[in-house]
């Protein structure tokens, strides 16, 4: 009888190979934390910018008067000091902050260099070992339109930190 099969050393050859793609390809399927924590930060940023035309929008309604506007029972400072793009939602506590409720994990707090931040810790990070974690910056422009990015955040110093 003529039987045929692999060898003992195409048998190895072809374990060494599936081990190989294994090494390469686990740690990709294993650690999704970076890219939910970039889904979550695309999340936030679409309410920030949904938050910010909610509240132009109910500032519009109620007569374009005011530097508050009432949305679900919350109080919301808007920007008027009578420019082109006035009713958006200060870069503040009382404005932003109040503007929308960050998810869980996620803190917020006024920074001098980025405007009001979203960042993904559960307190407002106190020192650089934050650094590198996904971050939402809300702020108005020159003209008084919101402008917000998602980015990474950097500890700096105090009211300075930046996320970008």
């Amino acid at each position: 009888m003529n039987q045929r099969g692999f060898t003992l050393i195409e048998l190895v050859i072809v374990i060494v190979i599936l081990g190989i793609l294994a090494v390469t390809a686990a740690p990709k399927f294993l650690d999704l934390t970076d890219d939910a924590e970039d889904a979550v930060a695309s999340g936030v940023l679409g309410a920030v910018n949904s938050a910010a035309q909610s509240a132009r929008a109910a500032w519009l309604v109620a007569g374009s008067t005011g530097n508050s506007v009432t949305i679900d029972g919350d109080t919301v400072a808007v920007e008027n000091d009578n420019a082109d793009a006035d009713g958006y939602p200060t870069a503040t506590a009382a404005g932003i902050g109040a503007a929308i409720v960050a998810p869980s994990g996620w803190s917020q707090f006024t920074s001098t260099a980025a405007g009001y931040i979203f960042v993904s810790t559960a307190t407002k990070p106190a020192n650089n070992t934050s650094d590198g974690k996904a971050c939402v910056a809300y702020n108005l422009n020159a003209s008084d339109k919101p402008v917000a990015v998602a980015g990474s955040f950097t500890f700096v110093d105090g009211a300075a930190d930046t996320c970008a």
